[in-house]
Formats: C-alpha cells, structure tokens, sequence
C-alpha cells in the first residue's frame, strides 16, 4: 500500500479497500478521510461501505468528496479539523492521493489567513 506523509499526523495516498483498512489500523491509523466521490468511477467501493467496515475496525470514517467541477473549500476544512486534532494519525485518500493533497494544501492557506486576520 502507497502512503505519502504530509505532517506528522496526516497520510494520503490512493483508493483503499476493506483489507488495507486492517493494515492502516495496525500502522496506527485512527480517522480514514475519503476524498473521492462516490459517483466518480463504477466499481469502487462506495463510502457508505468503507464507513461500514472502518467503524467495524474502529477507525473514524469521514466523507469529503472533492470533486472536478467544485472549489474543495468544505472538503479542505474539514480534512483541517480532522487532522489538526492532536489525537489523530489520518488517512486520506482519493484516486492517488492528489486530491487529498490540494485540499490539505488549501486548508494550510485558508487557515493561515484565518489566523493572520485574528492577529
């Protein structure tokens, strides 16, 4: 399984199945992000059944589609509050972890700017 590691606790990488979530739960993994849309490619798991067999394995399951025709501005903050918790190892995924990693990329500079206005 291909991971790619953005901070100390967010990972991304591609489309997972039922058996990789038995690997990410023995790396540690806690919160499982899917960032790709349900309707995007037939035959992929849908994210009511990854919801279905991580909450089996106690992972957190969290769905924030980005999609091609949409600014990933809800996805990028909720990727942000999912992550930012300190108690969290995070997977999240899309087709090949590029999507995954815009929107990390976005909430970082959503959020910096947030914090910037407060100051």
């Amino acid at each position: 399984m291909t991971m790619t590691q953005l901070t100390e606790n967010l990972f991304v990488g591609p489309q997972i199945d039922q058996e990789n979530l038995k690997e990410l739960v023995n790396f540690g993994v806690t919160d499982i992000v899917c960032n790709r849309p349900d309707d995007e490619v037939s035959g992929n798991l849908l994210s009511a059944q990854m919801k279905t067999a991580a909450e089996a394995l106690g992972l957190r399951f969290h769905y924030l589609p980005v999609t091609h025709t949409a600014p990933p501005t809800q996805a990028a903050q909720g990727l942000f509050n999912v992550v930012n918790d300190a108690n969290t190892l995070t997977y999240a995924y899309c087709r090949s972890g590029a999507r995954s990693s815009a929107a990390w990329s976005m909430a970082l500079m959503a959020n910096a700017g947030a914090q910037r206005q407060a100051s």
